[in-house]
């Protein structure tokens, strides 16, 4: 087929798939909840705390997730693994000709997620990959603004510090060097804009009945909670994010 001048010279797309190592901690998170083994997430260790912890709680780190796996130049987003870091995903922009309006967070993308860390991550956010807690996976959002009605489910994620589902890759907006951006993507640029410490109420409570009953994802967050599964004697409900400063 002939190939027009304008694609010739068009840079490849980088596609997203399922990698391999989302489909090993599906298989992973399959056999801990058969025998009911809770699991302690995390990526590069700097948003979580697992002193509170069940001894019998099962690490599970998401580090070796760390790729692109999708860049669309046309739509202005970027698809990537959760344990990417925020300096590398913004530096491989960068070489695209794209960025990113995230200031220098420390840790991954998917830390940053499920902590919260930068409140306007949010806008930024247009899909998840997830990994629940029976092992299954869950899609959510897509690569346009308005891809679902009613609720944004997507947002749901965004500082659940793991307890939901586990982030396997993120969808993100960018913007390209000519200036063209996604609205939203603006925001503060404060690295230290740190959210409270997360306290679960009744509502939080609701969703984690219905998306991880038996409570085997970061358990500790939801201990002693009652009508969860998974009890933790003596564990405070705490978030790992460290107090204001």
């Amino acid at each position: 087929l002939p190939v027009s001048d304008d694609n010739r010279h068009k840079p490849p797309e980088m596609r997203a798939e399922l990698s391999a190592g989302a489909k090993t901690i599906l298989d992973e998170l399959r056999l801990r909840a058969k025998d009911g083994i809770s699991t302690a997430v995390s990526g590069l260790g700097t948003k979580t705390n697992h002193s509170a912890a069940p001894r019998n709680a099962r690490p599970l780190e998401l580090k070796n997730l760390d790729r692109i796996l999708e860049l669309d130049r046309e739509n202005l987003t970027v698809k990537a693994e959760a344990g990417i870091k925020i300096s590398e995903l913004k530096k491989q922009l960068r070489e695209q000709g794209f960025s990113l309006a995230l200031p220098d967070l420390k840790g991954s993308l998917g830390g940053n997620i499920a902590a919260k860390t930068f409140p306007e991550l949010r806008g930024l956010l247009l899909g998840l990959d997830l990994a629940m807690a029976g092992g299954g996976a869950l899609v959510l959002g897509g690569k346009t603004i308005k891809n679902v009605a009613g609720y944004d489910a997507v947002r749901l994620f965004c500082g659940s510090l793991g307890a939901y589902g586990i982030i396997l890759s993120a969808t993100l907006k960018i913007s390209s060097a000519d200036g063209r951006r996604q609205a939203g993507a603006a925001g503060r640029q404060d690295p230290e804009n740190i959210l409270p410490a997360f306290e679960p109420d009744d509502y939080h409570r609701r969703i984690k009945k219905a998306l991880d009953p038996a409570n085997l994802l970061n358990p500790w967050i939801y201990a002693r909670v009652e009508g969860i599964g998974n009890s933790v004697e003596g564990a405070e409900i705490r978030s790992s994010l460290p107090p204001n400063p």
